[in-house]
């Protein structure tokens, strides 16, 4: 009985094994990739280098075997309807449609916060950009942008929570906001205002980011505090705007879950009414980091019609895709860096373009990439 027993779990793993890899000879199920990410690929064998294959064919046999997606679909529905998690641990699935993205939780856990050396860190680093900025008559601008979970916390399950007050955000803002000179633009109190008094959402349901209503929300309180020292620069309204919306699958989180359907999300388009800039080719193309993956997003240039107005040097990250249009109604010249969200001062973009303002955006999770360099240009 234990032989027969024995013979028939053997018989049934080995069944197992053999019908998920029957689709390498037979295709019973084509494989389509559905996930927001690039799929392993079939390494090469080659004898004069041995090591890296195994771990290499493991991730290609994980992402390709056979019935992988029916079987992924099956642990979705369990997992979201069943037991009401995510399927997957980037993302969070939190109340009303609502997801987040796992990465970011540390800015409303606040599980970790900055030494005191690092406080120290960022203190001197700023006094010195100042500093330095100052010398040669450029005003400069930092502008911290809240993730959805500091703006939509009431949309968040009830398992993550806030393990203490204090936040790398109010660390950092209180290192560097007695900096003379230091124009620090916090947009977290205007976000949650603008939540209470628009029926719009201002960031997209299915992904981290500010939709363009979130993105022109933010863009107003930064030109009314650059307005402060540069009163020329137009003021903005709503009213000059074109405003348009309509409702969409769900985009990058609903997309990792394979659940755009499931979740979707609405497309707010906000563009002027009249356009009084051109976009602009780069009087110089600056040198893209290696491992920076939006090659023709690095650097972008606009170019308004009024040569009068001050010229802009923005820092940026991508919360500032849906805001680049705006930058170019408000100054003369807007030129735009993706530094491969490091941060820096650019000393020598500066020296080129002679800016009268340079504006840092920075996405609060990011804040420690100021000191330490992002892990796109770390050392494996």
């Amino acid at each position: 009985m234990i032989r027969l027993k024995s013979i028939i779990i053997l018989v049934s793993f080995i069944a197992i094994i053999a019908f998920s890899n029957s689709g390498y000879l037979f295709e019973f199920e084509s494989i389509e990739n559905l996930e927001n990410r690039n799929m392993a690929k079939c390494p090469k064998l080659s004898l004069s280098n041995l090591d890296p294959f195994p771990r290499k064919f493991e991730k290609y046999y994980v992402d390709n075997f056979n019935f992988r997606q029916t079987l992924l679909e099956w642990n979705k529905y369990l997992k979201v309807n069943v037991f009401k998690e995510s399927p997957h641990k980037s993302v969070i699935i939190g109340s009303d449609g609502f997801l987040f993205a796992e990465k970011y939780i540390n800015t409303y856990t606040h599980q970790r916060t900055f030494s005191e050396n690092e406080i120290n860190m960022f203190k001197e680093e700023f006094t010195r950009r100042v500093r330095w900025l100052q010398s040669i008559n450029v005003k400069h601008y930092l502008a911290i942008v809240p993730t959805k979970f500091n703006v939509y916390s009431e949309k968040l399950p009830f398992h993550v929570r806030q393990l203490t007050p204090t936040s790398q955000t109010t660390q950092f803002i209180d290192a560097v906001s007695g900096i003379e000179g230091m124009s620090l633009i916090n947009l977290k109190d205007t976000l949650l205002q603008a939540a209470q008094l628009l029926d719009e959402r201002l960031y997209y349901n299915t992904d981290q980011h500010w939709n363009q209503l979130g993105a022109y929300v933010a863009y107003s309180k930064i030109l009314n505090e650059i307005r402060k020292d540069f009163p020329q620069t137009p003021a903005t309204s709503l009213d000059a705007m074109r405003i348009s919306s309509e409702k969409t699958k769900g985009t990058g989180l609903a997309k990792t879950i394979l659940m755009q359907e499931e979740f979707p999300d609405k497309e707010i388009q906000i563009s002027p009414r009249n356009k009084i800039f051109d976009f602009s080719t780069y009087k110089y193309a600056y040198p893209i980091p290696e491992k920076f993956p939006y090659k023709n997003e690095f650097q972008v240039h606009y170019k308004s019609h009024d040569e009068s107005l001050p010229k802009i040097l923005f820092i940026r990250d991508s919360y500032s895709n849906n805001m680049l249009d705006f930058f170019g109604m408000s100054f003369s010249e807007s030129i735009l860096i993706w530094d491969n969200w490091n941060y820096k001062l650019n000393e020598e973009i500066v020296k080129r373009e002679k800016p009268d303002i340079i504006l840092t955006l920075i996405i609060e999770a990011n804040l420690e990439y100021i000191l330490y360099k992002h892990p796109n240009e770390r050392e494996e």
